[in-house]
């Protein structure tokens, strides 16, 4: 239990909307030379999304809030396609009530970049109260791995490459004499 006060002093802050202070490969570096190698290990699960990660009691707790979070979110798709969501749920977990009502927000959202930004801030909530009630052990690391994988992924939005992505797919989807004929002024 000692190496986890020196571990988790010696991490920076995270705040949603920042970029990551190291990346994830750092910190799990880090675990695996502060932390006891079981936990070092469930760590590493979870940072790959491996169901190993639910033998300790705080991994379980966040996959099953995933695998709810999932089923939510596969629902409110479905419902707005007008179709059924069963071949898409991954078990019978149902998601809190204000979850799915944020769920639901963020699919009827026009925008898809800020509906994953209001589902990646849920998300951070909950990662968040993982830790809650903790201050030096396995659900704070948890939880900071966690919240540090989803500053990895904002980090590495960049709307040049995004636009320039959609515009060569877009491109790639109309034919090069249908582009000309719309570029004529009639």
């Amino acid at each position: 239990m000692s190496a986890y006060y020196y571990f988790v002093a010696s991490l920076p802050g995270l705040r949603w909307g920042e970029p990551p202070p190291l990346p994830r490969t750092d910190f799990l570096q880090r675990a695996q030379e502060w932390l006891p190698p079981h936990d070092a290990a469930t760590l590493a699960a979870a940072a790959a999304r491996d169901p190993a990660v639910t033998a300790h009691p705080a991994g379980a707790r966040w996959w099953q809030w995933e695998t709810a979070f999932g089923n939510a979110l596969a629902s409110a798709r479905a419902a707005r396609l007008g179709r059924d969501a069963t071949p898409h749920l991954r078990s019978t977990d149902v998601a809190e009530a204000h979850v799915r009502a944020t769920v639901q927000e963020a699919v009827k959202l026009d925008d898809p970049l800020k509906a994953e930004q209001l589902l990646d801030q849920l998300r951070w909530q909950f990662y968040e109260s993982l830790a809650a009630a903790h201050a030096f052990d396995f659900e704070t690391v948890l939880s900071y791995l966690l919240r540090l994988g989803l500053l990895e992924r904002w980090a590495q939005f960049d709307p040049q490459r995004g636009h320039a992505f959609f515009s060569h797919q877009l491109a790639a989807l109309q034919p090069a004499d249908s582009l000309s004929r719309r570029s004529t002024p009639v």
